[in-house]
């Protein structure tokens, strides 16, 4: 498992307050790598950001130091502030929700660039869609052990969900463990039902 610093954000686009940990949060990035979903934060003054990158090949880019926090999850709920300072972030680089259109090609980023990587079928539409770019596997190793490593230095709780993992449910903004942000989001996709959640903790 390989962690950089290479790709680190301005000390003015991240909060710079330490508050106890939670929750870990998996997000993808809807771009297709560390690199470009960085440089958009730079544009946003907003502080949006999480503390990691998991590109495609593995790497493990910590664009912040986890103790900090910046805005993730975006809930249009009154806990949002609080939500977002007491969980880490890690996104997955991935173009995340694909489109098939009628020449039976797939395309990312809302149908305007043609997809020609690997691709997961769910066989039925999740969330709205049914083809995902396909998590690599580098990816779910990396997340899996940065997780690991998290959860010991933040005594966070080694918990998932149970039933249905990739359910969406507000109410876990309580929960102390491991989440997507699909679950407190209905309006997104990551992670999708493809990602291996029952190697976390393994």
């Amino acid at each position: 498992m390989n962690i950089v610093r290479i790709l680190r954000l301005p000390e003015d686009q991240y909060f710079q307050e330490a508050y106890p940990k939670q929750q870990i949060y998996l997000h993808h990035t809807v771009g297709g790598s560390a690199k470009s979903t960085f440089e958009w934060w730079l544009k946003d003054p907003g502080r949006i950001g999480t503390a990691y990158i998991i590109d495609k090949d593995g790497t493990i880019n910590e664009v912040f130091p986890p103790q900090y926090w910046a805005h993730h999850l975006g809930l249009n709920h009154p806990d949002n502030r609080s939500a977002n300072e007491l969980s880490i972030g890690i996104e997955i680089a991935s173009e995340g929700a694909l489109i098939k259109k009628e020449d039976s090609k797939l395309y990312a980023f809302n149908g305007k660039r043609e997809f020609k990587d690997k691709f997961v079928d769910l066989g039925k539409k999740w969330r709205g869609y049914r083809y995902f770019d396909a998590y690599a596997k580098e990816q779910i190793a990396s997340a899996v052990g940065l997780i690991n490593i998290l959860c010991e230095k933040y005594q966070i709780p080694k918990c998932l969900i149970g039933g249905d993992k990739f359910r969406y449910d507000i109410e876990l903004l309580s929960f102390r463990g491991v989440l997507l942000h699909c679950n407190v989001r209905a309006d997104k996709s990551d992670l999708n039902p493809s990602f291996p959640m029952d190697k976390i903790f393994q």
